[in-house]
């Protein structure tokens, strides 16, 4: 009798730490990378770097300009944009949330690799992954960098 009852009672219990197991704390960049005349540059390497670890995570966008950097934990990153026939673009300083979905689009402009286009340092309000910036594109309200 016994045996029956802790088979049911058994099977709650496992499948009530199963949703308990899936959850993390990575996140992800995604975006799209076009040209300057608005075209989608497919085939760019997309490089997130960790800042305080060093870890790098490598992908390439797809045939319509999109890319996901997935499983990021938690941080600074910098990320890269390289193609061929266009300037590197680096965006460093970006703050990764936990499970966090940022998205982050660039625009290539022609030139050698060698050249590299390093874009500006942002204040938090102005930073794309800032919480702030997010509550304020919910809301509707628009905020300046003092």
């Amino acid at each position: 009798m016994t045996l029956r009852l802790a088979l049911p009672v058994f099977a709650v219990v496992l499948l009530g730490a199963a949703p308990a197991l899936s959850q993390t704390t990575a996140g992800q960049i995604t975006g799209i990378i076009t040209d300057p005349t608005g075209a989608v540059a497919a085939g760019a390497s997309v490089l997130a770097t960790n800042a305080a670890t060093g870890v790098t995570r490598e992908t390439t966008s797809n045939e319509l300009g999109n890319y996901t950097v997935p499983l990021l934990e938690p941080g600074v990153y910098t990320l890269t944009v390289k193609k061929t026939g266009f300037r590197p673009i680096e965006r460093s300083g970006l703050t990764l949330h936990v499970n966090q979905t940022a998205r982050i689009d660039f625009v290539m402009e022609l030139g050698a690799l060698t050249e590299t286009r390093l874009s500006p340092p942002t204040c938090p309000c102005c930073n794309p992954l800032s919480p702030r910036l997010r509550r304020s594109s919910i809301t509707g309200r628009s905020s300046s960098c003092p």
